[in-house]
């Protein structure tokens, strides 16, 4: 789903250790080009994500580097690792901004959501769209809002989905 709330940041790194690759970054953010006070909000968090992903990478790079030293030593090929982070926007309206994010790394992928009020700029949880039957149905998973409803991430990162019940 496009939005035109939103644009994305795309950048890429490679982390380097004796000037080969051991990591590589592949990263895309969304960019909230607008001047409300609501998209000026959302701008503020996303850069503030993309800070602290910037120093969980610097983590990876160095852990990667200890790994490539452990197989120069071992006479094995050096290893290279990549890391994807990125999103997509699963449903927008007037009111509401739903972002499901992937994060691949080191052979691992998870998902995650994000919901926004973009008329306010702040974060929601979805369980306080859902009527308080629907809520206990949950059992603590994470849950975005799509165009069919609410959607319940399981452990696998697949979406389970319950009829969009608004408590509003």
């Amino acid at each position: 789903m496009e939005s035109e709330f939103l644009t994305p940041l795309d950048w890429e790194k490679d982390y380097l250790w004796e000037d080969q690759p051991v990591l590589t970054c592949r990263c895309s953010l969304p960019q909230f080009p607008g001047k409300s006070r609501a998209e000026r909000r959302l701008e503020r968090h996303y850069r503030h994500m993309e800070q602290v992903l910037r120093r969980w990478l610097e983590s990876c790079h160095a852990r990667c580097c200890v790994l490539a030293e452990e197989a120069l030593a071992a006479s094995k090929p050096l290893p290279a690792y990549a890391v994807q982070i990125g999103y997509r926007v699963v449903f927008q309206d007037e009111r509401y901004l739903s972002i499901l994010w992937q994060v691949r790394a080191l052979g691992n992928c998870r998902q995650f959501p994000d919901l926004w009020d973009i008329q306010t700029g702040t974060p929601l949880n979805c369980r306080r769209l859902l009527p308080r039957k629907a809520v206990r149905k949950l059992h603590g998973r994470d849950c975005l809002l799509t165009q069919e409803g609410i959607a319940a991430l399981d452990e696998e990162g697949q979406e389970l989905i319950w009829a969009r019940e608004t408590a509003e």
